[in-house]
């Protein structure tokens, strides 16, 4: 008799607390997603309109209290052109995410076909297309030659061994010319066996040339960027700086031819 009537007052306690979450999780109900993007391109209102629809989709009508983060960061993937910045709850029943376009900045050829990987800063591969030029303002992304380079869009550019220090020391005069479009036309990548070499061409002309990037990168960019600033405005407008190291030690000059 005992076992029967704490059985009665476990199932009375189960129903009373299952009654209780169902009527929390109907409060608790999703009834708005705002999303704050932070855009520069025209396409990309056309975009945020697109993941907010899906969010919403995705999370109206669900409980507050059991939303996750994983669901839009998943949708997030078919939105290349956005980061997911921040995923918050906001009590009775509102979801808050804020996120920002990546910015286009280089483009590479594909190879055999003419089309062009569009990358952010960071390598990650926005889009795919025939025209290398930037969607916010139809000038030309940083152009990245001599590479042999594969990736899906959504992920970060691969390929030979050049892509990485390529990519991070084009990173590295970024952060020194406080951004890379407005300076810089392309950057190659050539081979004077065994050594590597990157090749910068400057917009006023000037071409910066880096040897075995692998070894002192950051001296070295922050030498070429150094002389490079150094220059008149008439030396800028032609011949190369260069710059080497021997025994541990760093050899920069510039020369007009």
């Amino acid at each position: 008799m005992k076992r029967k009537n704490v059985l009665i007052v476990i199932l009375t306690a189960l129903i009373f607390l299952s009654a209780v979450a169902l009527g929390i999780s109907g409060v608790y109900r999703i009834s708005e997603v705002t999303v704050y993007a932070s855009v520069v391109s025209k396409e990309a209102e056309e975009e945020a309109a697109q993941l907010k629809e899906r969010l919403t989709e995705a999370y109206q009508k669900k409980s507050l209290l059991f939303a996750n983060e994983s669901v839009a960061e998943e949708i997030f993937k078919d939105f290349p052109y956005f980061q997911l910045k921040s995923f918050e709850k906001a009590p009775p029943n509102r979801i808050v995410v804020t996120t920002t376009e990546d910015a286009e900045v280089y483009a590479v050829k594909k190879s055999d076909q003419n089309a062009y990987y569009i990358l952010s800063a960071d390598g990650t591969v926005l889009g795919i297309r025939e025209n290398p030029d930037n969607r916010l303002d139809d000038k030309p992304n940083v152009l990245l030659e001599g590479l042999t380079a594969q990736g899906e869009i959504g992920q970060k550019l691969s390929g030979d061994a050049a892509v990485l220090p390529l990519l991070a020391t084009c990173e590295m005069m970024s952060q020194l010319l406080d951004g890379l479009r407005g300076n810089l036309v392309s950057a190659t990548v050539m081979f004077r066996s065994p050594k590597m070499i990157l090749s910068f061409q400057m917009k006023e002309g000037v071409t910066l040339y880096l040897e075995s990037p692998e070894k002192l990168a950051s001296e070295k960019t922050q030498s070429a960027i150094d002389k490079y600033l150094s220059l008149s405005i008439a030396e800028k407008t032609h011949g190369g700086i260069y710059v080497s190291e021997a025994n541990g030690e760093l050899l920069v000059y510039y020369s007009e031819s």
